[in-house]
Formats: structure tokens, sequence, C-alpha cells
């Protein structure tokens, strides 16, 4: 007689995954709706999930909507409110820079997760469960019919968005305004409104994904916005523009972490494995796949990352230096008034250090980087290995606690050289959230440890907490110094060149993918250093669920970064006080409240950065008014120029541009997104 009991379990297991599966499967679909229709890639989709399963929660839980109604509510409002508003802000996005759009679509995600911890509270909630759970037996299992009902729900969305965007006038349309917006307004078809239904669809599906995956985990902003972001993965696998691609994608790897689960659950150096997979694909998959199928997608090599160079003028220069100066004074003469909250004074400095190490990748090379804190938790960790298992001298574990997250960032680099942009920032992205949850409870960081104990140097009262933090203000300034040496140099000059124009570097015999090896090496050791500084203020650096090295906190200090300007040192410091404001003021207002208004903050700072603009479209010679009104013939382009005077397509021997054909009745509207990559693309599915 065969025991059927492991073939039991692993259908069980295959059909749970293949649930997860599906509720990745709703979120990733609309965000690859909104990516493919618009350019923008929406990091706050998760959020937007939280927005609407806190919808449904209100009107269900508290307010006693019987739940289909709650469901229709929560799903069309999010999606029609917060889809309209977004779509608002992605038109005004649609010319600004790489680093603009990733950081306005960041503070949207801080503002509404701060937003719905305020209104709930950061401890999870019990999420009743709506759908009928009477189980039906499958396969020999029993199934529960809310999970049956889930895999059903995925599977209409994509058959329903497979025919609206193949089988009618306005899905074509959809299909179409990726490629050339101009041309679809031309047949009478307005883009903006194209866009803007792709984005209430999207937002809608954020919100179904929130409402569906509530339940099996229960109701938190922080938990609901990590595990929806685990549908990149999903995208990732369908190129971010195929709807079928991403759906099975989606699928596998909702069973395939439904199953590793299963079978690993009694490893605890893989217990991590599981809720990190998505991020596992994502980071290879961004790694591997082939550039000119992601760059099939609206996010065109045209725009620059970090936008155009501004010129800095005498004035702005002298104030800047002299809003410097006035930081450093006030920073130096802080332990003065103090007093106990000279550890934050501590703390503001070691952030310093992490903003300079991320201001340089992406103010100076112009590559976004969404795991600055994952190499500052490298540092701290081996830092403190360094101290307590191999005993090596203070200054000599700092070296090394640096140089250990060296080879990391390179690992990084390999996508940075192959895909700059929002995929870079993806694959970072990915790679920390995977060193968080696969890495840190190892023996090679914290080791499942709450604490890794860290030491002072026992020289020259750098043991005391005033020493120590000169210790820190030294460091500050000594990196300081190295940037704008930095930025002075030859390399700094070929760090600006890359991010203007890697072409122009490759062609001048320069090597762009060492160039940003270089730069990754040197963030990740400056951002490791800092790590290692930050342990001894407390006396050791924590890990778990209370490490301040997540991945969240690292897209909070991209948002921080950009708001706090575009010089590399005076941004660092700006931007570390306003990181460390909430821990000084010690109010419980402040902290709650001002995630918000700075999510808002950087939105505007965003919608008002600089980048490249529409490219001006040539005059076209028209007749004269007279002679259409008749008063009087039209005059040839001999008679109105002068005798050797040419046109500018004449002189460089280009083809004078033809006047463009309109449909009559037609209603010419302006262009809310410019035209993306002029080179012909394959259909996107």
């Amino acid at each position: 007689m065969w025991d059927l009991r492991p073939v039991r379990t692993f259908v069980t297991f295959l059909l749970i995954g293949l649930s997860v599966g599906s509720i990745y499967a709703v979120a990733a679909l609309g965000l690859v709706l909104t990516f493919k229709t618009s350019g923008i890639f929406n990091f706050a989709q998760g959020a937007l999930g939280a927005v609407g399963a806190g919808i449904f929660y209100e009107l269900r839980t508290r307010d006693g909507v019987p739940w289909p109604i709650a469901l229709v509510l929560a799903v069309a409002g999010c999606g029609g409110l917060l889809g309209i508003v977004l779509e608002r802000i992605a038109r005004e996005l649609a010319t600004r820079s790489i680093a603009s759009q990733i950081a306005a679509t960041v503070g949207v995600l801080i503002s509404l997760q701060a937003g719905v911890l305020v209104i709930f509270g950061t401890s999870p909630l019990t999420f009743p469960a709506y759908l009928p759970t009477a189980s039906l037996h499958v396969a020999g299992v029993f199934v529960g019919a809310d999970r049956i009902i889930t895999a059903g729900v995925a599977l209409a969305v994509l058959v329903t968005l497979t025919v609206f965007l193949r089988g009618t006038r306005t899905g074509l349309a959809m299909s179409a305004v990726v490629r050339d917006p101009e041309l679809l307004d031309v047949t009478g078809i307005d883009p903006i409104g194209v866009r803007r239904l792709a984005w209430v669809l999207g937002t809608s599906l954020a919100a179904l994904s929130g409402v569906l995956l509530a339940p099996s985990i229960g109701f938190n902003a922080t938990t609901l916005t990590l595990l929806v972001v685990q549908a990149f993965g999903g995208a990732a696998i369908g190129s971010f523009s195929s709807l079928p691609l991403t759906y099975l994608g989606s699928l596998g790897l909702g069973i395939a972490t439904a199953l590793i689960q299963r079978y690993t659950v009694d490893v605890a150096s893989l217990r991590g494995l599981p809720p990190s997979l998505p991020f596992v694909i994502l980071f290879i998959v961004l790694s591997a796949t082939p550039r000119r199928r992601l760059a099939a997608s609206t996010l065109g090599a045209a725009r620059s990352v970090s936008g155009t160079q501004i010129t800095v003028t005498g004035a702005a220069r002298v104030r800047r230096r002299a809003g410097l100066a006035a930081i450093i004074t006030f920073l130096a003469i802080a332990p003065a008034f103090a007093g106990t909250r000279l550890p934050v004074y501590s703390e503001a400095l070691v952030y310093v250090l992490i903003f300079m190490a991320l201001a340089v990748l992406i103010r100076l090379s112009g590559q976004v980087s969404l795991s600055v804190l994952s190499f500052a938790a490298i540092g701290a960790t081996t830092f403190s290995h360094a101290q307590n298992d191999a005993h090596l001298p203070w200054l000599l574990a700092l070296i090394v606690a640096g140089m250990a997250a060296v080879p990391v960032g390179a690992l990084i680099a390999i996508p940075a050289i192959r895909l700059p942009g929002v995929y870079l920032a993806l694959a970072s992205l990915g790679f920390g959230i995977l060193l968080e949850q696969l890495v840190y409870p190892t023996s090679l960081m914290f080791g499942g440890k709450d604490r890794l104990p860290t030491r002072r140097p026992a020289v020259l009262g750098f043991d005391t907490d005033r020493g120590y933090y000169y210790l820190l203000l030294g460091a500050a300034l000594v990196a300081a110094v190295a940037v704008v040496r930095i930025q002075t140099t030859r390399l700094g000059r070929l760090l600006r060149g890359m991010s203007d124009s890697p072409l122009a570097l490759t062609t001048s015999g320069l090597s762009v993918g060492v160039t940003r090896l270089l730069v990754f090496a040197a963030s990740s050791f400056l951002a490791a250093v800092a790590g290692a500084l930050y342990g001894p203020i407390t006396g050791g650096v924590t890990g778990g669920v209370a490490s301040p090295f997540t991945a969240l906190t690292s897209l909070s200090i991209l948002a921080i970064l950009f708001v706090a300007g575009r010089d590399v040192v005076l941004a660092s410091f700006i931007g570390a006080m306003f990181f460390v404001l909430p821990t000084y003021a010690r109010s419980d207002t402040l902290t709650n409240y001002y995630p918000i208004v700075f999510g808002v903050l950087v939105i505007a700072a965003a919608l008002r950065s600089s980048g490249p603009r529409r490219p001006v479209r040539p005059a076209i010679d028209r007749p004269s008014p007279h002679s259409r009104l008749g008063r009087g013939p039209a005059k040839s382009r001999s008679q109105t120029r002068p005798l050797g005077a040419t046109s500018p397509a004449a002189r460089t021997g280009e083809r004078p541009p033809r006047r463009s054909t309109r449909c009559r009745g037609a209603v010419r509207r302006p262009l809310a997104y410019p035209p993306t990559d002029p080179t012909p693309q394959k259909g996107v599915s």
C-alpha cells in the first residue's frame, strides 16, 4: 500500500502557492499596465494595496457595510481617486529625470504608508475573512473555497485585460500610446485620457491585491507593502511588458515560494529564502535578460538619469559654502548644549556618510541605488566580527569593514553596467531585500542575535561620548573633502560625462563599465565605513526587526536626499539632519505625521526638478494668411527670402519636415507625455 501523504502535502502547498501567486499576479498586472503606458515605474504599488485593504477594513469591520459593497467601494475609490492623482503626477514626471521619477513614487509610498499607520496603528489587526471558507475536495486534498476564488479572480483579470487591450479601440490605443502618443492624438483619441484610464485600472488592481491578501496575513501597512512589492519579481519575468508572462511568472513565484517554505522549514539557514525568492528572481532576471527586451518598454534610453547639469553661479556657490560652514560650525559646538541628546548628533554624523555614499552615485554618476543601507549593514557586522572574533585593532577593523563591502558593490555594478536607470534601482532594491531576509540572520552577519557588540577606540579620549562625537565629525569632514576632490579631478569629470552621455564617454575611448565599477566600489566602501561607525555610538548594532538597516529605510534616504538639494556635500549634511529630526524631537505627533508631510515634499521637489524637456519641433513654412483670405497672391520662397538664404534643413542637407495630416474633426490637444524611444520597436503584448 503506497503512502499518499507526501503527495497530498505536495498538492496542498502547490494549491496554496497558486493562491498566493494569483494575488501577486493581480498586483503585477496593474504595475505592468501603468508602466507600459506611461514609462513611470510605480514603487508605491504595495502602499496602494495597503490603502485598499484599509478602506475595506474600515467599511466592513467598523461600519458594518456588506463585503461586496465594501469591496467595490475600496477598489473603485482607491483606483478612481488615487489613480487620477497619480496619473497627473506621472504626466508631470514624464519629462523629468529617472531619479525624479523614482523619488516621486517613493514619496507617494512614504505618504500613503504613513497615513495608513496613523489611522490604524502599527500593531497588526485581525482582518476577518469575507470570502467563503468552506473546504472543497480537490485532487485528494481539501482546499478552501476562498483560495479557488482568488485564483479565479486573477485569471479573470488576465483574460479581461487581454481581451480589452487587443479587442477594443481604447485597449489598442493603450498599446499604441507608449510608442507614438502624437500619432494617437492625430486620430482623435486623447492620449491623456488613455493613460488616465490605465492608471485607474492599475491602481484598482493594486487595491484589489491588498484586499485579497490581508485575510491571510492580517492587516498591517508595512507587511502588506512588502508583500505586494514581491509582485515586482513577476513583472520582471514578464519583462515589464507582457501580461501573460507576468501572470505565469507570478504564479510560478507563488508556487515556488510555498514549496520551498514546506521543504526548508527545518533548515535554519534557509528560512529566509521563501519570502526573498521573488527578489532573487528579480535580481537574476534584470542581470541576465538581454537589454533589448527590457529597453522595449517605454522607458527609453533617451532620458538621462540625473537630469541636465545645472550651472552654479558664483553667488550660488558662495551661498552653498556659507550654508555648509554654518552647519559645520553648529555641529562643532553641539556638545556644549546637546546634553543627553549627544548620541542623536553622533547618529546624524554617521548618516552624513551614508547620504554622501548615495549622493556620489546619484549626483555624480547618474545612477540610482536603493540598497545603500545594505552596505552599511555589511560594514557594521564585519566591524563587530573583526573586533570580537579576529581581535583586530580598531582602525584595522574599520578598514576591513569598508573593504568587505567593495566586492559586494562590484556585484551590484554588474546590472549597473548593463541596465542604468530604473532597472538598476529595481535590481538594487531586490538585492537589498534579499540580503535583509536571507543573509542578515546567518552567521556571516547578525547570526540570529539581537545585538552585536562593538567598541570605541581607547585612545585620545575617543571612548567617551564627546570624544567619539568629534571622531565622527572628523570622519564626516574627511569624507566631504575626499568627495570634493573627486568632483574636481578627472574621475569627477568622467562621472559627470557618464551621467550626461555614456555614448560620448565610450566614443572618447573610455570604459563606461569600469567607471561605474569604480564609483560603486567607492560608494559601497563609504557606506560600509558609516555602518562600522554606527555601532559604537550605543555599544552595539541591532539586528532583527529593530535593525536600522532595512530596505524601506533605504527608500526614505533616497527621498530625503532628493529634497536636500543637488550639492553632494551640503545635501548630505542637510539630509542627515532631516533624517534624525523625529528622533531628536521625541514627539509622537511629529513621528507619526512627519513621514506624510515629508512624502508630499518629495513629490513637490520631484515635480519642480530640472530634467530633459521635449524637443521643440522646427517651424513649418506656411502660406501667407493674405493668400488664404484672397487678399493677394501667395509669395514664393524666393520672393520672401533674400538671395542665398536657405532654411536650416537645407543647410544641413536634411529633408524639410512634412506638414502633418489630421483627421477631419479631430481636436488638437496638448501632449502630456513626450514621444519616447523613436526607434522601431516590437509590439507590446
